[in-house]
Order: C-alpha cells, then structure tokens, then sequence
C-alpha cells in the first residue's frame, strides 16, 4: 500500500513536470522556440536541426544559400524601427506604434485601410489622433517610411533638403507627379511659372529621391515572425501553420544501434527526445485551435474588412476545454499573418460590456448621438447612458465618461454653444 502511494506521487510528479514543460514552451515566441531548439540540438547527440529549414517550407539549396548571402547581415525594417520607438516618448502610444510599424509594405509604405484598421482594433482613438500618430511615426529612419503613397514619400523626403529649389520641388510632386512620370517639363514649366532650366534643377533632385525606402532590408521578415497564417479564399478561411518541423530530425546511427552500451547511452537522450516532439506538436495543435476559434468568432473582420466583434480569452479557454491562462501564455507575444501583414494574436481580443456590447460599439454609439445633439442642450453622460439603454446597449454613466474622454470628446458643459 505504501508503494502504491509513493508510485502515485511520483506519477502526479512526473505529469506535473511535462505539463510545466509544455507551458514553458507554448509561451515561447518563435524566435525563442527556435534558440530553445538550437540548445537542445547542443545538448543531445541524437539530433539534427537547422533553423533555416525550420522558417521555410520548400526552400531550395540555392534560394536558401542566395537568402543567407542577402540577409547576412541586414536587420528587418521592423527591427530597425522597433528600435527608434524611443523618441515618440508618449507622443505615439507603444501598442499603436508597434501596429503601424507591422502594417507596413515592404517597401516602408502605409496601407490605406490601415488607419482604418487601426481604429477597429484600438476604438479608443479618433481617426484624426491615428493621422497624429502617422505623422509623428513618419520622423522616423529611414525618411519616408509610413508614406501612403509614392508622393507622401517623396515629399517627406524633400522637406529634409536643404536645396534652394526644396519648396519648388515638393509643388511639383504635389502637384503634377503624372507631367514628371512623362518627362513633359516644358509643361510643369508653364504650370509652376518657372523657367525650364529651374523646373530641370528640381527633377535632378527628385529623381535622386529613394521611392522604397524599406526595400534594403531583409525582405522575408514577416515570415520569420509568424507561426501562423491566416488564408482567405473566396468566402472561407483556412489557418496554416508556418513552422517546419522537419527542421528536426534524429540521427539513426545512435538509436537504431544494436551495441548495448551504446543504447543504454542514448535512452536518457531518447526521452528527452519524446517529450520534446510530443510537447512540440501539443503546442502546434493548441495555437492551431486558437486561431481556429478567433477565426470563427471574428469572421467578419477577415471576410468583409468587418469590425472586431465582443470576445475574451475566457470564452476560447470554455470552448476549448482549457485554463484561461493556459490561452493567455499561447497567445503572449505571437502574432498571425494575414494578408501579407502581421498582427498580434492579442489584438482579437475585444472587453465587452454588462450585455455584451463591445467596446467600439458603445463608442460609436456615443460619438453619433453626440454629434447629433443640440449644441444649446447637449447631452449629459447620464442622459447618453438613458438613451442608449433604450436602444438596448448597457452602459453605465461612469463607462460613458470614461469611453468619452479617452476619444478627447469634452463633457456636455464644455460642448455647450451660447
């Protein structure tokens, strides 16, 4: 009976050491998977591994060889901007800033529908504050990063000339970038009153101008990042996990030995070996899951450019039969690719209200009944709560304030118009 008990104990030991284990590993990002597995490869004969195959499905000797020769020594542009996130200070809050440097092409240029998507995952900010936010983000190395188009870019860059032509030069971009793309000079000289050999000056110095300013660095970034990527096709979607496990691979030449001392040596190895594969693919299967679930639950932010709909990690940890904090460390630091962009599995996640609002549904809800209302007698944050409980979303007067400030909406005496 007594060594029942102790064999149990050491059972219960044991599961709770593999389940510790696996949560240390689920919470790994990928670049921290892969310096785990680039130890244990140190560590234990039996192994192969090769982080480049594990980033790469596919991938041949000679695109891999080309790869390392270009990327040997060059950062990504996230990278490279990620680091001058400093100087913002608390002019560009630091999730917003992290977004936007995610959003771009990899050429540095903005995606248009990205301020808009900006505002669906962070409902707290008005759409002039996130032109704020560009406009701050777009001081940064190298210039003309955060650009939304080739003129944007270009401009950016001429503002920091110091070239006598500098302000002729930014109305010929602004104004007839098409008359320049088709070399008709004589024609921007009529326009801008200037004599041709001014209007030439000006083209020397905007032809020297770099158009893709984030095309010098490593290119396959976003793939290196994520582990997961989010497919639409037609009006289904399909997740694919990024991550090549083949990458891994045991040497037989020790475990399919028939020396007895040799397989007494390898044994430990051996289950080492187990634990890790097996933990490796329950970790593959639970972000798989995750993602599944935010899928579903969020389908109308990814097959119609839709709002983020009301949704917490306790309702995915009930759906899939796992501890809240169990999805929290999954999803920490992890981020999907969707689109050719990344973004961070957090981002999904949108607080509701008592009765399920969400949070940008109340707010836009207070900002249409706001402008809406009489300058004379505008609304009280109690008379906003009264009128949308009528429309059946719950919000309390102390919510309303909240949400109201956070937009810079100033409160019903201060909006009052004599």
């Amino acid at each position: 009976m007594i060594l029942s008990m102790k064999q149990g104990q050491q059972q219960k030991q044991k599961l709770t050491q593999e389940q510790s284990f696996f949560l240390d590993i689920l919470k790994f990002n990928k670049e921290e998977l892969m310096d785990y597995l680039e130890k244990e490869y140190q560590e234990n004969p039996l192994i192969d591994f090769d982080r480049r195959v594990f980033n790469k499905e596919g991938v041949s000797f000679e695109e891999d060889l080309s790869d390392i020769e270009n990327n040997a020594v060059k950062e990504s542009l996230q990278d490279h901007l990620l680091q001058q996130t400093g100087f913002l200070s608390k002019r560009v809050p630091e999730n917003i800033a992290e977004f936007l440097i995610y959003s771009l092409d990899r050429n540095g240029y903005l995606r248009e529908e990205s301020i808009n998507e900006v505002i669906k995952f962070f409902p707290e900010y008005t759409e002039e504050q996130v032109e704020d936010f560009i406009r701050y983000m777009q001081q940064m190395e190298p210039t003309g990063v955060f650009a939304r188009n080739l003129q944007e870019c270009m401009v950016l860059q001429l503002q920091e000339s110091e070239s006598k032509y500098k302000t002729k030069c930014i109305q010929i971009v602004k104004n007839h970038i098409q008359l320049l793309a088709d070399n008709k000079l004589p024609e921007i000289s009529r326009l801008e009153n200037s004599t041709l050999e001014q209007i030439t000056e000006c083209v020397k110095i905007i032809r020297c101008l770099n158009p893709k300013p984030g095309a010098e660095y490593a290119a396959d970034a976003l793939y290196m990042e994520c582990e997961v990527e989010i497919l639409k096709e037609n009006e289904s979607l399909t997740v694919k996990m990024l991550n090549n496990y083949e990458a891994l691979q045991l040497r037989p030449e020790y475990y399919m030995t028939t020396d007895e001392a040799m397989t007494e040596f390898v044994k430990p190895y051996l289950k080492r070996i187990r634990l890790l594969v097996d933990t490796l693919n329950a970790r593959e299967r639970t972000l798989f899951s995750i993602v599944s679930n935010i899928t579903e639950h969020q389908s109308n932010f990814f097959l119609k450019d839709g709002r983020l709909e009301p949704f917490t990690l306790k309702e995915v940890a009930e759906e899939l039969g796992m501890h809240e904090s169990t999805i929290s460390r999954a999803i920490s630091n992890k981020s999907v690719c969707f689109k050719n962009r990344e973004i961070p599995l957090k981002y999904f996640f949108i607080s509701k209200t008592v009765n399920g609002d969400s949070k940008d549904c109340v707010e836009e809800r207070i900002k249409t009944l706001i402008a809406s209302e009489d300058k004379q007698h505008p609304l009280s944050d109690q008379k906003l709560s009264e009128l949308m409980k009528k429309e059946g979303i719950v919000a309390a007067r102390r919510t309303i304030a909240k949400y109201r400030e956070q937009m810079g909406i100033l409160p019903a005496a201060k909006r009052k118009v004599y």
